[in-house]
């Protein structure tokens, strides 16, 4: 993804030349922009908080798809658990299901909830 360093653009700050992204010395172009993995985000939440700033004010542009679950993913915390597998029944993406299981175990993680949902991915796959 791109980023742009908050020192760049208007106002007396100069970006650097260079940053260090988890130890790899990334150029920083004229415009103050510079790439990174878009699996860094624990290193662009760290830049951010550097410098005072939000990670989404920093980032300009994302390579690749946008997040396949993204805001198309319920949060299951938000559900009992019966509602929950009816919910899950609407959703044949096996990517949003991924990011609702992901949420689940970052969140309550209930053993019925994570059975649900795994349960649905298996039946999406299998279709």
């Amino acid at each position: 993804m791109r980023v742009e360093h908050p020192n760049a653009g208007e106002g007396d700050g100069v970006a650097p030349a260079q940053v260090d992204v988890d130890g790899d010395n990334t150029p920083v172009g004229e415009e103050g922009t510079f790439e990174i993995p878009d699996d860094a985000t624990g290193w662009l939440r760290r830049f951010a908080e550097r410098h005072g700033v939000d990670p989404d004010d920093v980032v300009r542009e994302e390579d690749g798809p946008p997040d396949a679950g993204g805001a198309d993913a319920p949060d299951p915390s938000d559900h009992p658990v019966a509602d929950l597998r009816d919910i899950l029944n609407d959703i044949d993406d096996v990517d949003v299901l991924e990011t609702v299981l992901e949420r689940e175990r970052d969140g309550k993680d209930r053993e019925t909830g994570v059975e649900a949902i795994e349960s649905r991915i298996n039946a999406v796959q299998e279709d």
